[in-house]
């Protein structure tokens, strides 16, 4: 949605519905990164992956993908693939966010 948490614009979807971010289940991890865009930070949260509250009782497991995303440089912040030697390597500036369901 490219857009923080507190945005006027996300409000009716994150405020104003049941919709439940995947982010906040207890078996969601974020690999010690809030964020999804750039460095990760909390303040770079701006992917999402909503959930109805159904939806939500059944995920198994979630996480964020950052191994296509450039990690820094001092420290290197995750793991990526090999051939991300530079940032223009990089397959993008934002993380895959994923859930499994046991459904």
């Amino acid at each position: 949605m490219n857009d923080t948490p507190g945005s006027d614009a996300l409000k009716p979807l994150l405020g104003d519905t049941t919709l439940k971010d995947a982010f906040t289940h207890k078996r969601f991890d974020d690999g010690g990164y809030p964020g999804t865009y750039g460095s990760c930070t909390a303040a770079n949260k701006i992917d999402y992956l909503l959930l109805s509250p159904e939806l939500f009782l059944k995920v198994k497991a979630g996480g964020v993908y950052r191994k296509g995303m450039w990690p820094g440089t001092r420290p290197v912040r995750w793991e990526t693939y090999p051939q991300i030697i530079k940032k223009e390597n990089a397959g993008s500036d934002h993380a895959a966010v994923w859930v499994d369901l046991d459904i």
